[in-house]
């Protein structure tokens, strides 16, 4: 039986901590995840957690709405990201982190903020009812999460204009078998089996890290 998502409210902004330190590469994975989108638009990061990929886009240019169900994490998410842009903690997170992605100057970033360019929202993805209002929507780690990700497709192929971005851990074991799902899990894939949930949709594999089965998902 999956178990409550509360990493949250156990461990806080662990994402932020996993990529200041680059625990098990994810400052390195998280940055490639910008870097498959050089030119910003208007961008849905589902499942945005403590809002971390989020402020890494928004500080790429992009206006960015982050949707979660996890009270705790918006909570976080607004927290931490106005910490950091309003007191310039990781505003220049090009020399922290070695990373190219910061546009504009901190009190540009500023003034993007409060013109309501950086939004989070507590909110279900099958809520979403708009149609082709982003350009691009990131969901990193999420899916497996979702008791339904047939209906979490529809929804974020049918918010988009460009292509997506979606990451799952890669489950395929050694002798050819899949990993049960973790405890806050409700699903597990291979490539191939992921492949047929995607069945009817445009899309591509792409490479982004060992373990992980990332796809760009089209809008067309």
């Amino acid at each position: 039986m999956t178990q409550p998502f509360l990493k949250y409210d156990i461990g806080g902004a662990y994402h932020w901590k996993w990529y200041l330190t680059n625990y098990e590469d994810y400052q390195d994975f998280t940055n490639s995840l910008v870097a498959l989108i050089p030119e910003p638009g208007r961008l849905l990061d589902v499942g945005c957690g403590d809002g971390l990929i989020s402020y890494l886009f928004f500080r790429s240019g992009f206006d960015v709405t982050g949707c979660d169900t996890s009270s705790t994490a918006i909570q976080l998410a607004r927290m931490v990201c106005e910490k950091a842009i309003k007191e310039a903690m990781g505003a220049d997170i090009a020399s922290v982190t070695g990373a190219p992605f910061v546009a504009g100057t901190s009190e540009q970033a500023r003034s993007r903020f409060d013109s309501g360019l950086l939004t989070f929202q507590e909110a279900s993805i099958y809520e979403l009812p708009e149609t082709d209002i982003f350009d691009y929507a990131v969901c990193s780690e999420v899916i497996e999460h979702v008791e339904y990700p047939e209906q979490l497709l529809k929804v974020v192929h049918r918010a988009i204009r460009k292509f997506a971005i979606i990451t799952t851990p890669n489950s395929l074991l050694a002798d050819g078998s899949i990993e049960a799902p973790g405890p806050y899990d409700y699903h597990s894939w291979s490539p191939t089996t992921f492949e047929e949930l995607l069945w009817g949709y445009d899309y591509e594999f792409i490479d982004i890290r060992e373990g992980t089965i990332s796809i760009k998902l089209y809008a067309s």
